[in-house]
């Protein structure tokens, strides 16, 4: 995705340790516009007058009534990465080219919209120039709008394999840097209504090609929002797509490749369900179902569970991923807490159904008491906080007041 958001006063600002690479191989600060592949990208006066440096690959500082755009999803992941790693100097290597389809990322594949551009090509390119000062740790990928209705989902999962084995050989790198994708929107709607209608199937692709890939990752799109053009991310969900890329690739990195077997042969029989209550596309693995137990922290024998456990299961690994609402209601308890449930939220769905999600990531909550939701509303991020051994959610459906089963009462 090269990125079509406005730009904010946090845009246009340096970010300590993140540099990107410009396109003259020069390393700059990560000011939006980072990727700029288009014309239309840039900073450009109200009456749409494109304003120029004499370099062509500096940022140009907006004036009054100026308005820039072309922020993407990298530079929030550069930020975050560079939290996590303060030690460390982040660089950013944009070479996204937008509206392309996945043949242009094939060796030898052009720009449809300029045959002078091969996106593959010169993105190896570059990126390579840009390992004489470092390690790639990830590749973050966005694409598929232009392969709508043009390619079958079958023969975009073979290019799109080939294109992450390709990028693996062609820069030297492991199978456990992880190639992080993201689904497409739904807000297309009746302006695009070819994307639109075939956006799930490319979607579906993408997510068997995660399954059968080592370390390659599919976080949620869907839910985010246009900029009023029923065609590109606003600002906002730009910020929010780097942080989904980030927190997926923090979750890949962390299980290294000696336990992916280890996780596939514990949990080879563990139900297995499809659910909104979780954000990233694949499957809740049960890792603790429902009902009598031993407890896995006090050891108690014929503890019960009243709710279940799970993680997301994409094919190949267990992940952390966001917590969404399970039906419609109203948020009862949001809040970070030290007890057994650690950071929780609870909803009253009505008719006497209430459900809680427990162990999510302090200070990740996106609601709080008296909210609204609806069914898919992100609540918060998985985590291990309270009385828990590693990250999962606990999640629990009661109904008056009694907890039931809800592995059978959670499928979508």
């Amino acid at each position: 995705m090269a990125g079509r958001g406005y730009a904010g006063p946090d845009d246009l600002a340096p970010v300590p340790g993140v540099k990107h690479f410009a396109r003259d191989n020069s390393w700059r600060e990560a000011i939006e516009p980072i990727t700029k592949d288009r014309p239309f990208v840039g900073t450009f006066a109200a009456d749409g007058t494109k304003r120029v440096s004499p370099d062509p690959w500096d940022a140009v500082p907006p004036g009054a009534g100026d308005r820039v755009v072309g922020v993407g999803p990298g530079r929030t992941f550069g930020r975050l990465l560079r939290d996590a790693f303060p030690d460390e100097e982040i660089g950013l290597v944009p070479v996204a080219v937008g509206g392309t389809p996945v043949a242009a990322w094939l060796p030898g594949g052009i720009d449809p919209f300029d045959s002078e551009n091969h996106p593959y090509d010169n993105a190896v390119a570059r990126i390579r120039a840009a390992q004489a000062d470092g390690e790639v740790c990830a590749i973050l990928w966005h694409q598929g709008e232009g392969d709508c209705g043009r390619t079958a989902p079958d023969a975009y999962v073979e290019s799109l394999r080939t294109v992450i084995a390709n990028f693996r050989r062609d820069l030297g790198l492991a199978e456990t840097v992880p190639f992080v994708m993201g689904t497409l929107a739904r807000f297309y709607g009746d302006k695009y209504p070819r994307i639109a209608e075939f956006a799930p199937g490319i979607d579906a692709a993408m997510e068997r090609v995660a399954a059968s890939t080592p370390y390659a990752g599919l976080v949620c799109a869907r839910d985010l929002c246009d900029r009023g053009d029923s065609l590109h991310f606003d600002t906002a969900s730009q910020h929010a797509l780097g942080e989904r890329y980030f927190r997926m690739w923090r979750s890949m990195t962390s299980v290294p490749p000696e336990r992916l077997a280890a996780q596939a042969a514990k949990y080879r029989d563990a139900p297995r369900v499809r659910t909104r209550v979780l954000l990233d596309p694949g499957e809740l693995l049960v890792t603790s179902p429902f009902g009598p137990r031993r407890h896995p922290v006090t050891g108690e024998e014929d503890s019960f569970h009243a709710g279940m456990d799970g993680a997301l299961w994409n094919g190949r690994m267990l992940l952390e991923t966001g917590i969404c609402a399970w039906k419609r209601g109203v948020v009862t308890e949001a809040a970070d807490g030290a007890g057994p449930a650690g950071t929780a939220v609870s909803i009253d769905h009505g008719g006497g159904w209430v459900s809680r999600y427990f162990h999510l990531e302090a200070g990740s909550l996106r609601v709080g008491p008296g909210d609204g939701v609806e069914e898919g509303t992100l609540l918060g991020w998985m985590g291990k906080t309270g009385r828990a051994t590693g990250e999962h959610l606990h999640f629990q459906l009661e109904r008056d007041g009694v907890p039931v089963d809800p592995l059978p009462l959670i499928a979508r």
